[in-house]
């Protein structure tokens, strides 16, 4: 992914897209760094930057992707193809990902 030049202030819109059965099995809790490293190709290797936790509260795993939007007042500045991103399986419980698993980097 290409880097990105500075910038004051960053919104990081964290969705999962997948397979899920029923009403409200998944929760999603973002945490973001207050001030965030402005180069996205950065944020796989600095785990602080981006937490992202999901609590699997059925009793079945889930499949998902994670679909990524980054806005600066808001203005897209770059975001996942979600084609390319890879199928993750939630397991009943709570899962922590971080920048790698959001912002892979390029092939």
């Amino acid at each position: 992914m290409k880097q990105l030049a500075p910038f004051t202030m960053i919104l990081c819109a964290v969705f999962l897209l997948g397979v899920v059965d029923g009403h409200g099995q998944l929760r999603v809790s973002l945490n973001l760094s207050s001030r965030p490293d402005p180069y996205l190709s950065n944020w796989a290797q600095r785990k602080e930057i981006v937490i992202v936790s999901v609590t699997n509260t059925s009793s079945n795993a889930i499949d998902v992707k994670f679909d990524c939007k980054v806005n600066k007042d808001g203005a897209l500045l770059a975001n996942t193809k979600r084609e390319s991103m890879q199928m993750l399986s939630i397991q009943p419980g709570s899962t922590m990902f971080y920048g790698e698993d959001l912002v892979p980097s390029p092939q």
